[in-house]
């Protein structure tokens, strides 16, 4: 459709939408939310049918504003916006957005309305309006992906994002302004570029409460899963998974010094180093005389067997004489201290994260001397650590990176990797990736077919790296079960290698945090599971930690402490029957078995292993 444009806000007629090819400028401020299905999945604090928008506040933006001659489209290149109109709602008309044509980033086509009104910082505020999906959207669940910006000048006041089904929803969202608005330059949009799909919202209004009300006073439609419930049937399929693949039987015997059985001798058993790689970052703040870094230490070392750097051996960064010396220092200290130990990243086709030398040469062109720059690095990098690392990350987020493939072409992946098999023939060799798990499936697609291509031209290739970063949309249980299941079938060994939550909910953190963890434990493709953000001293960044920066830990902290150190630890103590043996079923990993009688005591260690003998004998002097 086509209208006259006047100023930043389009104007036409009541029934019609300008549109043009601008877009939202990406906010920085962040309030999120989902609409799950409707199948039981919604978690409110009262029946989302039952809300009604409270009396009072600053009406800043209407229905009438929404279909009015202040509402503006954009991003027509990439699908179409227009008015469509609705039967049996309490509305007569919605704004229908069709995006036919994937863009680069979510923002780039929507709808946008001149918000009339003045807000201040720490305003509370409300969003209220009714979506729905029509088609395309999310391949398995059919469900769409709207984003709601607040902005001035692009600077975010507030955001949200939901995820409508089939049928309509009405969504509350409440929210704390970040910023000041000012008169004319702000406004509220709807972006619809985050997948292919047909969407319809209608009946928008944004309602500024002032300092009269807080955000806990006002209605909202909160963020939950499906399979969060307590009976949700795959929490069993799952412990018997666990019992399955994580456990073994473990036989000892005591005997005397003549090899006589000893009966009733005291029999402790302690897993020492579990076999599934627990893992987080711990970066160079680690290294300093603080008591910060004395915490990192601390609970790294109590929570974790696995360790990998943030980013001091990126390439860019690694190449700086002091990051280097930091890296070397954190690559000692994993060592030292038993870690298993990830290295993290040899090729990151982002131009971003190469020295300023490659980049110079990506510009040029040069074939040859981008080949040798890149293996010279592969090379150095990995002959400075061998010995060291148990895992290196060979090629990161290849998937929606590929600025040396694009000049050295598809098969110069397999090179590095086998390049790395030639320098450490003992260090798995990871493909490690974003979003493979489930929030787009096509991406998983994609990934295997770069795997198919790795192997194809003879790569080396040995592990999956999943990231399970997750951000406003938590994937449901069914789902991610699923979505493994299909990266499983590739049949490589997979890890979560950056896992966070980025959400304010705590609850809903703890929660996913206990699942995800069970299913991926449960899982007999996986061997890892690894945190990303587990601490920062920084208090504008604790949103996805497991502490807090007092270091008072969180209730996803919590859950993590109790799943890794309690239910799935073996800490037995036990007496000999009568001809010396004691049995018991234990966790996968590396044990001290101290056996006690008639005033001796010894210790072994043992190694408890998924297709092993696993029979040990302790011999008293």
């Amino acid at each position: 459709m086509t209208a006259s444009i006047d100023g930043a806000y389009g104007c036409q007629k009541a029934s019609t939408i300008t549109q043009d090819d601008e877009s939202m400028n990406n906010p920085i401020f962040y309030v999120k939310f989902l609409c799950c299905s409707l199948l039981a999945c919604w978690l409110c604090n009262a029946n989302v049918s039952a809300q009604v928008i409270p009396d009072g506040g600053d009406r800043l933006v209407t229905p009438a504003t929404f279909l009015g001659s202040e509402a503006h489209a954009y991003g027509k290149k990439y699908g179409d916006v227009k008015v469509v109109t609705v039967k049996d709602m309490p509305f007569d008309h919605a704004i229908e957005v069709t995006t036919a044509i994937q863009p680069e980033k979510y923002y780039h086509i929507g709808t946008k309305y001149k918000v009339n009104g003045t807000i201040k910082r720490g305003d509370t505020l409300l969003c209220v309006f009714y979506a729905r999906s029509l088609a395309g959207g999310n391949n398995e669940t059919g469900g769409g992906m709207v984003h709601m910006n607040l902005n001035m000048l692009g600077k975010g006041i507030g955001k949200a994002i939901v995820a409508p089904n089939a049928q309509w929803m009405q969504y509350f969202i409440p929210f704390e302004a970040q910023i000041d608005s000012q008169d004319k330059r702000t406004a509220m949009g709807f972006s619809f570029g985050a997948q292919l799909q047909t969407v319809q919202i209608a009946d928008i209004h944004l309602i500024n409460y002032g300092k009269f009300k807080t955000v806990d006073q006002l209605p909202v439609t909160k963020i939950t899963y499906r399979g969060r419930e307590a009976d949700a049937p795959w929490r069993k399929e799952a412990q018997q998974r666990i019992e399955k693949h994580r456990k073994a039987a473990m036989n000892i015997t005591v005997k005397d010094a003549s090899g006589s059985p000893i009966p009733n001798a005291k029999v402790d058993v302690n897993l020492k180093r579990h076999a599934f790689w627990f893992g987080c970052t711990l970066n160079v703040l680690s290294l300093y005389d603080t008591d910060d870094a004395a915490n990192l230490r601390k609970h790294h070392k109590r929570l974790f067997n696995m360790a990998l750097c943030e980013g001091s051996i990126v390439w860019r960064v690694w190449e700086e004489p002091k990051r280097r010396k930091q890296a070397d220092a954190l690559m000692q200290y994993y060592k030292d201290n038993g870690y298993y130990v990830r290295a993290h990243v040899l090729v990151w086709e982002k131009s971003n994260v190469m020295p300023k030398d490659m980049r110079q040469l990506l510009k040029s062109g040069d074939k040859d001397a981008i080949r040798k720059r890149v293996t010279d690095h592969i090379r150095t990098i990995m002959t400075t650590y061998k010995g060291m690392v148990d895992e290196w990350v060979v090629e990161n987020e290849a998937v929606d990176n590929s600025e040396l493939r694009d000049v050295l072409g598809k098969e110069s992946m397999a090179q590095w990797f086998k390049l790395a098999r030639e320098i450490d023939p003992n260090a798995k060799l990871m493909f490690n990736e974003n979003r493979t798990e489930g929030l787009k499936p096509d991406k998983s697609d994609r990934f295997l077919k770069l795997a198919e291509i790795i192997e194809e031209n003879g790569g080396p290739l040995d592990t999956f790296g999943i990231q399970g970063h997750t951000g406003e949309i938590p994937i449901h249980m069914d789902e991610l079960k699923a979505n493994f299941d299909k990266l499983a079938a590739y049949g490589k060994p997979l890890a979560i290698t950056e896992f966070d939550i980025d959400t304010t909910d705590e609850q809903l953190k703890a929660d996913y945090m206990r699942d995800y963890m069970t299913m991926v434990f449960s899982h007999p493709a996986f061997y890892n599971f690894t945190i990303w953000k587990w601490w920062t001293s920084n208090p504008a960044r604790t949103v996805a930690s497991v502490y807090n920066t007092d270091w008072t830990i969180k209730p996803c902290g919590k859950v993590y402490e109790d799943l890794v150190l309690k239910q799935w630890q073996t800490n037995e103590t036990g007496s000999t029957s009568m001809s010396g043996e004691y049995q018991i079923r234990g966790f996968l990993g590396e044990y001290d078995i101290t056996a006690t009688a008639n005033g001796q005591t010894k210790t072994i260690a043992a190694k408890l292993t998924r297709d092993g003998k696993n029979t040990f004998v302790i011999q008293l002097p």
